[in-house]
């Protein structure tokens, strides 16, 4: 059965895939090794580092608990960030529709005002 979206669940969605496509192009570039993405990799995970992180990651290594702490927080970070650029484009996105409509309005006034004399 399909379901209807909200426009706020559709905009979740869009927001969800650009991440995803985001993320892995990022991926992708990391694997390849480009300096770019492995700077913002770097960039990235350095902000997400907080202090109190960062000392669970050594108490974690030094008493070999935790696993994969630093992978985790990496890829968090990675996801945070790709999220907030799909946020971002999806604004862009939205904000460039209601101009547009916008100048769509302004354009009818003005031709109604200019021809609706001369259509009567």
């Amino acid at each position: 059965m399909s379901k209807t979206l909200t426009p706020e669940e559709a905009r979740d969605a869009e927001i969800s895939e650009i991440g995803a496509t985001l993320l892995g192009a990022w991926r992708e570039k990391l694997l390849a090794g480009d300096t770019r993405a492995i700077s913002d990799l770097h960039n990235c995970v350095l902000d997400a580092l907080s202090v109190d992180a960062s000392k669970q990651l050594f108490i974690d290594a030094a008493t070999g608990q935790g696993g994969n702490g630093f992978n985790a927080l990496a890829a968090k970070a990675m996801a945070d960030a790709c999220e907030i650029d799909a946020i971002k484009q999806v604004e862009r996105k939205e904000a460039r529709r209601k101009e547009s409509e916008r100048e769509a309005r302004i354009e009818r006034r003005v031709f109604d005002r200019l021809f609706a004399g001369a259509m009567a």
